[in-house]
């Protein structure tokens, strides 16, 4: 598959009409294209197919980030749902990984740690945005567990995490009550994800 021209193409295709695709597609259309990219036998098709997907991920991820009016109109319906897609398809990126990718894909996403925290910090507030970026580093420190990660990625990571994680204490998001959900589990869904993060991070301390 990976030999084929095509397959460009439909990663390429994939990742620019993703905003018309049913949400829960995202994810796991990203996960099954990164697996593709990086579990083949051909190691330089490999990393050439695996580079386009990030390397589109990343422009999508800046495109929004450096957008003229994103400061001013963040928090569009519009843009809202750009940053929350981009957060998806970085989710699926983070589930492809097992002990043999993992190291690869952490090379490539820490450089994109400093992006995630700035939208945590930007969308604090707004819990149907920010629960995606927990999410994204919650699958982070898993990739982390599986992987022994670099001095770099670890401090990258960690610098990140806690600037995270200081917006999330100052805004005490996972205590308001949101009558929108119907029980405990949602309502509390990014405290979760925190704490099972926290969880990864010990594992990987303690290697």
């Amino acid at each position: 598959m990976l030999a084929s021209t095509k397959f460009q193409e439909l990663v390429r295709f994939f990742v620019e009409n993703i905003k018309d695709m049913p949400t829960s597609t995202h994810s796991p259309m990203i996960r099954v294209l990164a697996t593709v990219s990086t579990q083949g036998s051909n190691v330089e098709i490999e990393t050439g197919y695996f580079m386009e997907l990030t390397n589109m991920l990343k422009n999508r991820l800046f495109g929004i980030l450096h957008r003229r009016d994103f400061s001013r109109n963040f928090q569009s319906q519009e843009i809202k749902n750009d940053v929350i897609n981009t957060l998806e398809m970085y989710e699926g990126l983070c589930l492809a990984a097992d002990y043999n990718t993992a190291g690869t894909i952490l090379a490539n996403i820490y450089h994109y740690f400093d992006a995630f925290a700035r939208i945590f910090q930007v969308y604090k507030n707004i819990s149907e945005v920010n629960l995606y970026v927990l999410r994204v580093f919650g699958e982070i420190a898993k990739m982390m567990s599986l992987h022994e990660a670099q001095l770099d990625h670890c401090k990258a990571f960690y610098t990140s995490y806690t600037s995270v994680l200081r917006n999330y204490a100052n805004s005490h998001i996972g205590v308001k009550t949101n009558f929108s959900f119907h029980n405990e589990e949602e309502r509390f869904e990014d405290l979760t994800v925190v704490l099972e993060t926290l969880s990864n991070l010990i594992l990987v301390e303690g290697k």
